[in-house]
């Protein structure tokens, strides 16, 4: 996509000319918008590391507060590794927010029993 007709599109759905001025959820219009004119998104990541937290944390979302959002789980990533989304974790850091993860959720089943 050339870089006016992207402008284009962020201002006919968001009012807004650049990506950093959109909120989350304008954002989330915007990818629907380019789905529905035929763009193909990708899964989280092929990394099978990645996938494994996105599973987990999608197990723990009923038992959260947060209902267990993306944005929580990036704050949690973040924490964790200091690196800012799941999708760029490395094998040996994804391995230390699986374990966390794991031990977060027996917790909290712990704590719903």
């Amino acid at each position: 996509m050339e870089d006016a007709d992207y402008r284009a599109l962020l201002q006919r759905v968001t009012k807004r000319t650049s990506s950093s001025q959109c909120s989350v959820g304008q954002l989330h219009d915007v990818l629907a918008e380019m789905k529905r004119l035929g763009f193909r998104g990708k899964s989280p990541s092929g990394k099978l590391h990645v996938r494994k937290v996105y599973a987990i944390w999608g197990d723990m979302a009923p038992l959260l507060r947060t209902g267990g959002t993306r944005e929580a789980l990036r704050a949690y990533v973040q924490r964790m590794t200091g690196v800012s989304a799941p999708e760029f974790l490395d094998e040996p850091s994804a391995r230390k927010v699986i374990e966390g993860l794991k031990a977060w959720k027996m917790r909290l089943e712990r704590g719903a029993s």
